[in-house]
């Protein structure tokens, strides 16, 4: 290990945030047998057997293992095996006192032996003990722990300024009640989540601790950092009067409801978005000729994108056949206009569109929604989703039409609380 660097260094945080690195799980070190003779009856519990212990070396087999024995005060003997590196063994007592941590099991013969066995220094025996994850390759377990235990008490003080500021702005109430913990302060929750004086408090203060992190985080990204969304003029709107009347077929009430609801919804100062989801034939192309029919008329820029060349033909032959007037243009895949003419506030265009380089921001993006569009070039268009000059700018509004019965590619997904 690397002592010329800090501890928070080497375990690549910050001096503040080194007491919220949190333990992983406990050990009870409380439950002590300096008789082994009453170790038969413990099978299956975790204990800390504390004698005189002697080094046996290794013994040969297919996991190679190092012996020690325990000697208690009646000279009972209890031999330990421990799957170690040769390394490790320098470390072990030898001709001294010395306590090893496992779980008393016994074999088919009733032989007991003591499982997941590591030795434990004498000083941590009566606690329960925090475990640390290791940091693969570099710090063991052990390391982990020597090294938080050891700057805890010099680190907290940063820590627990730092987090007091983090909550400065958020109602002492309403945290309380949201992390479940009314009484407790922010110190001592820090202190028994490493030192606790049983398991069940050290856990439960390590889930009101991360419960705190996730309320901080939530209330930033709701209060203290919320961007205000850009300010853009209303959604341009012409009116569609006339239009209806030139369709092939006479119009529904409800596509011309829908229409006029979409015009409303975009009437105001801010960026949206919009979804016109209906059946395959239910008439939604013409929905969308009259909202772009509309904001055309009004002054406004129109895109429209499709996922393929033959819709995006079959949609301009439909925009010239019921507002020829208005220009609609063609481009091409190259970013060429298919149409001689002038300039045009209408396009229609597959996302070719986008890698365009427009000279005026558009008012309004409308986008077929099928899958044969990737999630990246959906959302694009949308307001705030991309800083690209080449696209349309933040403040256009974007609507998106879809098939019913087109498959979703998001399946939901369980939280657990």
């Amino acid at each position: 290990m690397n002592h010329s660097k800090s501890a928070w260094e080497l375990l690549g945080v910050e001096r503040n945030q080194l007491p919220l690195l949190l333990p992983v799980g406990y050990r009870d070190y409380r439950q002590v047998v300096t008789d082994f003779s009453q170790i038969a009856n413990l099978i299956g519990q975790p204990v800390v057997l504390k004698g005189w212990c002697m080094q046996q070396g290794w013994s040969h087999g297919p996991k190679p293992r190092f012996r020690v024995t325990l000697y208690d005060q009646q000279e009972l003997d209890f031999s330990l095996s421990l799957f170690c590196k040769a390394e490790d063994t320098v470390a072990l007592p030898h001709n001294e006192d010395a306590a090893f941590y496992g779980v008393v099991m016994s074999d088919y013969h009733g032989r007991c032996f003591l499982q997941s066995t590591h030795a434990i220094a004498l000083s941590l025996i009566g606690r329960i003990n925090p475990v640390y994850p290791a940091l693969k390759g570099r710090i063991s377990r052990e390391g982990v722990f020597e090294l938080i235990t050891t700057q805890l008490d010099a680190c907290a003080p940063d820590c627990l300024d730092w987090l007091r500021t983090s909550i400065a702005d958020i109602p002492v109430g309403k945290l309380r009640s949201a992390i479940e913990c009314r009484t407790w302060t922010i110190d001592k929750l820090v202190h028994r989540a490493h030192w606790p004086t049983s398991i069940r408090q050290g856990e439960a203060c390590i889930k009101v601790l991360e419960r705190m992190a996730a309320y901080i985080e939530a209330h930033r990204l709701c209060y203290a950092d919320r961007s205000e969304k850009p300010v853009v003029r209303p959604l341009p709107n012409g009116g569609f009067q006339g239009i209806p009347e030139r369709c092939p077929f006479p119009l529904t009430g409800e596509q011309i409801s829908v229409a006029l609801s979409i015009l409303d919804s975009f009437h105001k100062p801010t960026s949206s978005q919009g979804l016109l989801l209906g059946d395959v034939g239910s008439g939604k192309s013409y929905v969308i000729a009259l909202v772009v029919a509309a904001v055309v008329r009004g002054g406004g820029r129109v895109a429209v994108m499709l996922p393929s060349r033959i819709l995006v033909n079959q949609m301009h032959a439909l925009f010239v056949s019921l507002f020829p007037e208005l220009i609609p243009q063609l481009l091409d895949d190259e970013g060429k206009a298919m149409n001689e003419g002038p300039e045009s506030s209408l396009w229609v265009g597959t996302t070719g569109l986008l890698h365009h380089r427009w000279p005026e921001p558009w008012d309004l993006v409308v986008v077929d929604e099928q899958q044969r569009f990737t999630p990246a070039t959906r959302h694009s268009p949308s307001a705030g989703s991309y800083r690209d000059p080449n696209l349309p700018h933040d403040g256009a509004r974007s609507m998106g039409f879809r098939d019913r019965h087109l498959p979703s590619h998001t399946e939901p997904s369980e939280t657990d609380y």
